[in-house]
C-alpha cells in the first residue's frame, strides 16, 4: 500500500471537517465522485483508515468501499479526501468512530477559543487603561497650566475684602465729616444691615473658617476665567464621592 504519511506531508490548503461517523455521510460523498465520473469529469479521492491509506488517489468510484473492509472494533475514524481538480490540496473529512476521539478535538478546539478570547479581552482591558492614562495626563496638564497662570495674576481676596469691610464700616457709623455750626458733634453709630450676599457670606466663614473660605474663593476664581475646567473638576469630585461616600 501507498504510505499515507508521504502523501499527507505533500502539503494541503484544504479544510479539515470532524464529525462522528456516519455510512449515510460517506456515501453521500461517494454518489459526489459517481456523479463526476458518469458525466465525464473528474473527482479524485483517497480513502484512510486510521491513518493508513487504503484507496489511493483515484477518479473511480468503484474502490470508494474497500475501506469497509479494514474497520474494526478498534478503529477510531475514517478520513476522505476530494482534492481540488489535479491539484494535491484537497478538503478532509475525517468521520470518529469512537466519541473519545471527537470529544478531544471539540475539548482542544473549545480549548483554544477559550484562549483567543482571554487574549481579546485582555487586550481590550490594556486599551482601555490607555486611554483613560491619557485622560488622566491631559487632564493633570490642564490643572498645572490654570495653577501657572493663577499664580501669575493671582490676588490677596483676603486683603481686598478687608478693604472693602472697612470702607464699608466707615460710611454706615461714622458721624458727618463737617458739623453743622453752633451744634455739638455727636457719634452717631447706625447698625449697617447686611445684605443678602453678607449674610451668606458670614454664615460660610462660620461654617467652613476664613481660611477654607478663602481657598475656595481663588477656587472659583480660576473656574470664572477658565469655565472649561468646570467638568473636569466635577467628574473627580463625583468619582470621590461614588468611592468613599463623601467628598
Amino acid at each position: 500500500m501507498e504510505d499515507f504519511g508521504k502523501t499527507k506531508a505533500r502539503g494541503n490548503g484544504g479544510k479539515v471537517f470532524n464529525e462522528s461517523y456516519s455510512k449515510e455521510r460517506l456515501d453521500a460523498i461517494k454518489r459526489l465522485v459517481s456523479n463526476f465520473y458518469e458525466q465525464g469529469r473528474k473527482k479524485r479521492y483517497s480513502i484512510s483508515v486510521d491513518g493508513e491509506l487504503i484507496v489511493a488517489c483515484t477518479n473511480d468510484p468503484t474502490n470508494f468501499d474497500e475501506y469497509l473492509d479494514y474497520i474494526e472494533p478498534h478503529t477510531e475514524n475514517v478520513e476522505v479526501r476530494l482534492y481540488f481538480g489535479d491539484s494535491p490540496n484537497s478538503n478532509r473529512y475525517i468521520f470518529h468512530l469512537k466519541e473519545a476521539s471527537l470529544d478531544g478535538i471539540k475539548n482542544k478546539s473549545e480549548d483554544v477559543e477559550g484562549r483567543i478570547s482571554s487574549a481579546l479581552e485582555r487586550q481590550s482591558l490594556e486599551t482601555e487603561v490607555i486611554t483613560l492614562r491619557k485622560k488622566v495626563k491631559k487632564l493633570k496638564r490642564k490643572l498645572q497650566d490654570a495653577e501657572d497662570q493663577l499664580g501669575d495674576k493671582q490676588v490677596d481676596v483676603k486683603e481686598l475684602l478687608s478693604q472693602g469691610m472697612q470702607l464699608y464700616g466707615q460710611f454706615n457709623s461714622k458721624a458727618p465729616a463737617n458739623p453743622i455750626h453752633g451744634i455739638p458733634q455727636a457719634e452717631v453709630e447706625i447698625e449697617a444691615e447686611l445684605s443678602e450676599t453678607d449674610k451668606f457670606y458670614q454664615e460660610l466663614k462660620e461654617q467652613y473658617g476664613e481660611e477654607k473660605l478663602e481657598s475656595a474663593i481663588k477656587t472659583w476664581e480660576v473656574f470664572a476665567k477658565y469655565p472649561e475646567l468646570r467638568q473636569d473638576f466635577y467628574s473627580i469630585v463625583n468619582q470621590k464621592i461614588n468611592q468613599n461616600g463623601k467628598v
